[in-house]
């Protein structure tokens, strides 16, 4: 299942984040949250597909748990070329005060 949600002028190029999680099941609970460029973007749990324009991005993902606002949070600036994908794969801690951790599926 996936949830588009495209930006104002958007081109149609996109970034697919798999928001996925080790084994903690408690994580289901806590909606994860998603900033591009510093704007929030509609955010859960799974693949989402995200319009963008070409260039770079810089992408923030972390979530609440237990009143602490940002757990596990991971930062990576990504460059979207002209008509193409870009697959990013975000993965929680196993511990919520360690840093969650961003990656580039190469192809």
């Amino acid at each position: 299942m996936t949830n588009e949600f495209i930006l104002p002028g958007a081109s149609g190029i996109r970034i697919n984040l798999n928001v996925t999680m080790y084994w903690q099941p408690l994580y289901y609970a806590c909606k994860p949250v998603m900033e591009i460029d510093g704007a929030p973007v509609p955010a859960r749990w799974g693949i989402q597909d995200i319009s963008l324009h070409a260039g770079t991005h810089s992408v923030h993902v972390y979530f609440p748990y237990l009143g602490i606002k940002q757990c596990g949070r991971a930062t990576m600036q990504i460059v979207v070329s002209d008509g193409s994908w870009t697959e990013v794969t975000y993965k929680a801690p196993i511990f919520v005060f360690q840093p969650g951790k961003l990656k580039i599926k190469r192809k």
